[in-house]
């Protein structure tokens, strides 16, 4: 008796020639400076990593060639991509809820240099579903002020940006966007912070956006994959892959 079109019990089965192969050796992959070193599967590394399949395809046997070495990336980034690899998750904390009550800059400072860490580490690993789930991650943070405070990352974490990044950057559009949308410039600026030491490309590219009148929400573009590096159209967003293992 075939089964039912709302059958509650799914096909898990899939081809063979579609399963990460675990015969194959881990790959060593040195991250940081002093080093720590992480030995990953080399079918999952090229998951989404278009600088691993070139890496790994170009060294040929991994437990024959040296580590691959990312000694400008953090290994805390790198721990957060191979948990997004494996569990299709963010494992970043939040700036927000009772966790961090009485400790809510350091947390917001930990959370921010987590999210640019990784991104930049994005970028260098040519991975467009994890920058564009890192930016989706920044957007609902921003917007997740439970008590009326606003989650916006401070002038520091603007200047690193610019300085990690290149114009055009979907980040850059996101934190350009979502400061436009600030009822309250102060919100922009922390206690310590001096205006002086602002990017310039920021306080340029955010005069365009209050000068263009654009009044779209910074979450409707969110919802509309404005912010994202993929190609056209909802079926390449990470959103409607099945990132995590099963």
């Amino acid at each position: 008796m075939p089964p039912q079109q709302n059958s509650t019990i799914p096909d898990l089965t899939k081809p063979a020639s579609n399963a990460y192969d675990f015969f194959k050796p881990p790959v060593a992959v040195s991250v940081g400076n002093p080093p720590t070193t992480f030995h990953v599967n080399a079918s999952i590394l090229c998951t989404t990593s278009g600088y691993f399949q070139h890496m790994l395809s170009e060294k040929g046997a991994p437990d024959k060639e040296p580590p691959i070495r990312l000694p400008q990336h953090e290994p805390a980034a790198f721990n957060i991509y191979l948990n997004w690899l494996h569990r299709g998750k963010l494992f970043i904390n939040k700036p927000t809820g009772k966790s961090a009550k009485g400790n809510e800059e350091v947390i917001r400072e930990s959370f921010w240099e987590n999210i640019l860490e990784s991104y930049f580490l994005g970028s260098k690993l040519d991975d467009p579903d994890f920058k564009d789930a890192l930016v989706d991650a920044a957007l609902l943070a921003m917007l997740d002020d439970d008590e009326g405070v606003t989650w916006y990352p401070g002038r520091r974490i603007r200047q690193r940006l610019y300085e990690r990044t290149t114009p055009g950057s979907r980040m850059r559009r996101l934190f350009v966007h979502m400061a436009a949308s600030l009822t309250n410039v102060k919100e922009l600026v922390r206690p310590n912070d001096d205006p002086l030491q602002e990017p310039l490309p920021f306080l340029q590219e955010l005069q365009r956006q209050l000068a263009s009148g654009e009044k779209e929400s910074t979450y409707e573009m969110g919802l509309a994959c404005t912010f994202h590096e993929h190609r056209a159209g909802e079926k390449n967003c990470y959103r409607a892959k099945k990132t995590a293992l099963i």
